[in-house]
């Protein structure tokens, strides 16, 4: 038998079960059902909160600072949601209900990937010409891990970014698979490389804008594809942002200022190219995501390969730790055309050879 409460006389009734006699304590109810609405209410704040800070990204982005950096990693900024989903079923809960709705449709609005790559028909009698890019930073042992790779020929053309030039010129076997190459510091941006079955017409490197002070991170190579064409190749290596700084802890000291210069140095090599009619492909690692103001910047008249054909995340960096088990967790990987090379398809390849970048694999079109 159940307790009873007259609502009319505020009087709690008594209901016999067993040898016991319980009371109804309507306060009780009313105490567990206040907290009960309360930790709903600081469970709802998150997700609303994450609606705030995805809306701020789109119609305001950061260059520098905490919110510079959760642009980075918007797209994980949703994992702790799965923790909340079981509190959807709870009495009470509209509020949570409706903001992890919203926080659903923000998710696939914003980060939702493509499943199925669009099939592109080239245009009859084009060249297709298949691209590597891959930044190759292994302890030491580029030759051992990376050569087998390179000596497979995975692509007509590669570009390597922190790539050890020496055992490049001494590897004969790779001489042969890519019989023109750029590599040696006097011909190459430091840390470069350009493997090529295609002649190399002419190259050189990018200088650095006169208030950069560092290395040059831009090279640049024109192939002769036969019958009468030609590609630019652009090869490019912004370093990372800064996360550090004299008065300030290193998550709110992250600033991009020196690695936006430099794509902006390469943006004006590009428009120069893209002003003259170029075919023109820009590869590399540009140290920055698709969330970021930069990587606007940086696209803007080209075309994304993975944007275009690819699927999935395309994600192609990870910290080491999860590199190892091939889960890189951003895409700062990037191979991107003039609007007169079409991409046809494109992947990642995360398989172990001891760098922290994935290889990037495109071909593209060229009329």
């Amino acid at each position: 038998m159940r307790a009873t409460y007259d609502r009319t006389t505020q009087k709690v009734g008594k209901v016999a079960t067993g040898s016991y006699i319980l009371p109804y304590d309507y306060r009780r109810e009313r105490r567990v059902s206040g907290r009960r609405r309360f930790f709903l209410g600081v469970a709802a704040l998150y997700p609303l909160l994450l609606v705030g800070v995805s809306l701020a990204q789109v119609v305001a982005p950061q260059r520098e600072g905490l919110f510079a950096l959760l642009q980075v990693f918007a797209l994980y900024l949703f994992l702790p949601l799965a923790f909340l989903l079981p509190f959807v079923f709870m009495r009470g809960a509209t509020v949570l209900r409706v903001a992890l709705i919203a926080c659903a449709l923000v998710f696939c609005l914003r980060f939702f990937p493509r499943l199925d790559a669009p099939v592109i028909v080239p245009i009859p009698g084009s060249t297709q010409v298949s691209v590597v890019s891959w930044n190759v930073r292994v302890g030491g042992e580029q030759a051992e891990r990376v050569g087998p790779v390179l000596r497979s020929r995975p692509a007509e053309v590669v570009a390597l970014i922190e790539a050890d030039w020496e055992w490049l010129y001494e590897d004969q076997a790779l001489a042969e698979v890519y019989p023109h190459r750029l590599a040696n510091p006097n011909e190459a941006a430091t840390g470069m490389a350009l493997l090529s079955v295609y002649p190399i017409l002419e190259h050189g490197i990018v200088e650095n804008p006169r208030d950069i002070w560092d290395i040059p991170r831009v090279m640049w190579a024109r192939l002769d594809l036969g019958a009468g064409r030609t590609v630019l190749v652009v090869v490019a290596h912004p370093s990372p942002p800064s996360t550090s700084g004299r008065n300030c802890a290193s998550l709110t000291c992250y600033a991009t200022a020196k690695r936006d210069m430099r794509i902006e140095a390469t943006r004006d090599f590009v428009e120069a190219a893209l002003r003259r009619g170029d075919n023109l492909l820009l590869v590399g690692d540009f140290n920055v995501t698709e969330r970021e103001p930069a990587y606007n910047e940086l696209a803007v008249g080209l075309r994304d390969a993975h944007k275009r054909v690819g699927t999935g995340l395309g994600n192609t960096w990870g910290p080491a730790s999860f590199m190892s088990k091939a889960l890189p967790v951003l895409r700062i990987d990037y191979q991107f055309s003039s609007p007169n090379v079409t991409p046809l398809k494109t992947s990642v390849d995360c398989t172990r050879h001891g760098s922290d970048h994935c290889m990037v694999n495109g071909t593209f079109a060229i009329e």
